[in-house]
Parts: C-alpha cells; structure tokens; sequence
C-alpha cells in the first residue's frame, strides 16, 4: 500500500510536463492508500504538505509485514514514484523521491529554489520503519 501526502499530479510524457497540475482523482489519489500490485507507475505528484498538526510531509509504504515512511521538510512540495518491474536482480521495485520542485523546473522555473551569491539553503528528509 503506498500513500502519499500529495493533492496534485502533473501530466508528463517522457519524463517532461505535458499541461499544469491537476487534482489528484480516481486511481492517482493515493491519500488514503492504494496497492501498487499490478501498477506502473512515473508520475510526479505534487502539493505535498504536512497533515494538520505536523511539521514535516509523510509519505508511506507498507507491505505484509513491515511499513516504510519518507518524511520531508514542508519545501519537498513534489514527490515522483516509480515502480520499475525489471529492476536488475531484483524484479519489481518502487521509488519514491522527494523534490522540491516539478520536473523541468530548470526550464519552467516553476517551484525553482534560486539563491543568489553567498545564500546557502538547507533541506531534510529521511526513511523510517515505522509499525503498522
């Protein structure tokens, strides 16, 4: 079961945004939780913030007998997953990458972080296991 803090997905093909984001509906809302047998999965997800109360962002895996958790600071606003089904030596796996901006952010500028001469920025995110 994945879950994900996120409200938004934005279109991509190629790895390359298509149109704006849009809201996370139907088999992309992962709020509540969904499986991942059977899915496949490279999208980005965005509008990624705490739960009311928290102070960092929290996505989760959890499987038959053990869950993992990503936590972020609230500037990871994106997250990208996804579930390659070759992954070598290992077969099916999944990926779940904190960003702090959309992809093509180099080029759009949308949710760039830009620093001039001298600023610094600093981020934090980590994996748990966390029980059931």
């Amino acid at each position: 079961m994945l879950t994900l803090a996120a409200t938004t997905t934005l279109p991509l093909d190629g790895g390359l945004p298509t149109g704006p984001p849009a809201d996370a509906r139907g088999d992309l809302d992962f709020r509540a939780g969904r499986p991942l047998r059977g899915r496949e999965l490279d999208h980005a997800f965005g509008g990624c913030v705490p739960a009311p109360g928290d102070d960092v962002v929290r996505h989760r895996l959890a499987g038959p007998a053990t869950a993992v958790e990503l936590w972020a600071d609230p500037d990871f606003g994106w997250v990208q997953v996804f579930t390659p089904d070759d992954h070598p030596g290992r077969g099916r796996a999944v990926a779940v990458e904190p960003m702090t901006c959309p992809p093509d952010a180099l080029n759009s500028g949308a949710g760039l972080i830009t620093l001039a001469p001298g600023e610094e920025w600093t981020g934090s995110w980590g994996i748990r296991r966390v029980t059931r």
